[in-house]
């Protein structure tokens, strides 16, 4: 339905609303990002955050720095086997890893 309205669209996203959600009888703003998959014109992502004072361009940066963090995380569980561990410092990671 929105890509068929005629909210103009920007470069690096199609939209931009503010919706509001009931979470436990409290309405809660929450600013919608709607980002098109690359290579795919008639697919896209939904990017949602609490802090609807920030720009389009910034949530997709956030989103682009916690997507690294969690690719991290994978591989560290998948392949170090960091989910295996019981140790909880700095330290003990690093030497786990070696």
């Amino acid at each position: 339905q929105l890509k068929r309205s005629k909210w103009p669209t920007k470069s690096h996203y199609l939209y931009s609303p503010i919706v509001t959600f009931d979470v436990d009888g409290q309405l809660m703003p929450v600013k919608l990002g709607f980002v098109m998959k690359r290579g795919l014109p008639n697919d896209f992502l939904v990017l949602g955050t609490t802090k609807t004072d920030l720009h389009p361009q910034e949530i997709i940066k956030m989103y682009a720095h916690r997507w690294q963090i969690e690719g991290y995380f994978k591989v560290a569980k998948q392949y170090l086997q960091f989910d295996n561990t019981q140790i909880q410092s700095y330290d003990g990671l690093c030497g786990h890893m070696a």
